[in-house]
C-alpha cells in the first residue's frame, strides 16, 4: 500500500485508524526490517486474496490493478518479501521486509 493509497483511503474512512509499525526483526544471522501496515477497514475481499498480487487485479472501477504486483517485485528485486494477513478482528495488515544494510542472503 503505497502513501497515496493510504491518503486516499484516510480521506474516504476518517474515523478508521491506519496503524504503522516499523522494527528490526533477527532471524538466525539475518538481520530483517520489517514494516507493517494495520488498518480496522474491510479488509481483503475473500474473491481477490490468492490473486492479490497479481498484475491488472483490481476491485477498483478506475483501478489499474497494478500498485501491489509493482510493489511486490520492487521489494523481492532487494532481497526483500511482501504479504497480507487479515487481522482476527477486521481489515488486514500488509507487511514488508527487506535486509538490514550490509546483510546478504546465503544458501
Amino acid at each position: 500500500m503505497d502513501m497515496r493509497n493510504i491518503s486516499a483511503w484516510s480521506i474516504r474512512n476518517p474515523l478508521v485508524p491506519i496503524v504503522l509499525f516499523v522494527g528490526l526483526c533477527l532471524a538466525g544471522i539475518m538481520a530483517f526490517i520489517r514494516m507493517d501496515v494495520q488498518d480496522s477497514g474491510s479488509g481483503v475481499d475473500p474473491a481477490v486474496r490468492e490473486t492479490l498480487f497479481n498484475a491488472f487485479q483490481t476491485t477498483k472501477a478506475d483501478g489499474m490493478g497494478m500498485g501491489p504486483a509493482i510493489s511486490r517485485s520492487i521489494v523481492e528485486s532487494h532481497g526483500g518479501r511482501l504479504w497480507y494477513a487479515p487481522n482476527p478482528d477486521r481489515g488486514a495488515t500488509f507487511s514488508f521486509s527487506l535486509p538490514a544494510a550490509g546483510q546478504e542472503e546465503t544458501g
